[in-house]
């Protein structure tokens, strides 16, 4: 399972939000993540935004819903994110409020 630090994305239609787990919440099989960044990708799978989300509040979800990112992916999101301007941070928090509002309408038990 995950341990504090690793970097996890949660997958979600063409985006994954990728976050830093701070602490695992065993009980309740949820853990508590630092966003880092929200990435739209094309159908090939590339990336064609990412939202900074580095200074975004941090969360509580359950980890059996993310998946261990690779090095290798997100490596070079880090460094795309420094290298480019930041969008406004206010632009960045809507669309994580979307991505979450979506993931969590789509868990309900009535629409499984």
């Amino acid at each position: 399972m995950f341990v504090p630090y690793q970097i996890v994305y949660l997958p979600w239609r063409q985006q994954r939000l990728y976050t830093e787990l701070i602490q695992r919440v065993e009980r309740q099989g949820k853990g508590w993540v630092r966003p880092l960044s929200l990435v739209e990708l094309s159908a090939d799978g590339d990336v064609v935004t990412a939202y900074d989300l580095r200074s975004s509040s941090d969360l509580i979800w359950p980890l059996a819903w993310f998946q261990p990112a690779l090095d290798t992916e997100v490596l070079p999101l880090l460094s795309l994110m420094d290298l480019k301007d930041p969008p406004e941070a206010a632009v960045a928090q809507v669309h994580l409020h979307r991505f979450m509002a979506e993931v969590w309408a789509a868990q309900r038990p009535e629409n499984r």
